[in-house]
């Protein structure tokens, strides 16, 4: 009779438990602007902001079969001043700029997956703040700077976790 080597078992892995980790990433999107002030076209003008952004998160995850629940909080700092739009201004000779400043970032999402053994697919979701700063500056002698102050609202997205040993993952996730 032939048996088989305890140590060639797949060990069971259960997503269950309190987890923290660090986060390193891209960040990109779309801004618009409208003049509520009068003075330039109204607009909106459109510009696309980059950078990066890296951080660090916890949570806890209960897994139920291969269903896992879970609730996670990420805090950070995003950079996405890369991105940049010029607005035509009221006399032809100057412009305005708009940019957006980097910043501290905070969300805290349910977590909701499906697990194949040490593979997770999940959809998350709930709240985000950013304490970014978009201005919009001018060439115009005499016109004052405006500006925004944080950003918040409803986040969402997914991702995929793949638990490489035994309490090591990696994660790829858009939000």
């Amino acid at each position: 009779m032939w048996c088989q080597p305890d140590n060639w078992a797949v060990p069971y892995f259960s997503w269950t438990g309190f987890y923290a980790g660090l986060n390193v990433g891209g960040a990109f999107g779309n801004a618009s602007v409208t003049d509520t002030n009068g003075g330039v076209p109204a607009g909106p003008y459109a510009y696309q902001p980059k950078g990066v952004f890296g951080g660090g998160q916890s949570g806890f995850n209960y897994q139920w079969q291969n269903v896992v629940l879970g609730i996670e909080g990420d805090l950070g700092y995003m950079n996405p001043t890369s991105g940049k739009g010029l607005v035509p201004s009221s006399n032809p000779a100057y412009h305005q700029d708009l940019t957006v400043s980097g910043g501290v970032y905070a969300d805290m999402t349910a977590r909701l997956g499906y697990a194949f053994g040490s593979l997770l697919f999940y959809g998350k979701g709930r709240y985000a703040f950013a304490d970014l700063n978009a201005t919009q500056t001018t060439t115009k002698p005499g016109y004052a700077t405006t500006g925004t102050g944080a950003f918040d609202g409803a986040v969402y997205g997914g991702g995929i976790e793949y638990a490489f040993a035994r309490q090591w993952t990696i994660k790829a996730e858009y939000l």
